[in-house]
C-alpha cells in the first residue's frame, strides 16, 4: 500500500537544490541599492568603450578556448 502523495516525505534533495536559489534571492534584496547604483552607472557609459570592452573579451576567449581543448 502506497501513501498519499500529502503524506509522502519531501524529496531532500530537490529542497537542497532550493538553497543557492534562496541564497542568491537574499543577497540581491540586501544589495538592491547597489545594483540599481550600477545600472545608472551602465546607462551613463560611453557606448563605445563597452563595445570595445565586449569585443575585447571574446576576441581573448578564442584562444583560452583553444588552448583548454588541445590541454
Amino acid at each position: 500500500m502506497t501513501l498519499p502523495a500529502t503524506l509522502r516525505r519531501p524529496p531532500l534533495r530537490q529542497l537542497i537544490c532550493l538553497v543557492p536559489l534562496l541564497l542568491v534571492t537574499a543577497w540581491v534584496a540586501g544589495n538592491w541599492s547597489v545594483i540599481l547604483a550600477g545600472v545608472d552607472e551602465l546607462r551613463g557609459a560611453d557606448r563605445d568603450w563597452l563595445l570595445a570592452a565586449v569585443v575585447m573579451t571574446g576576441v581573448c576567449q578564442l584562444p583560452v578556448g583553444r588552448c583548454r581543448s588541445e590541454a
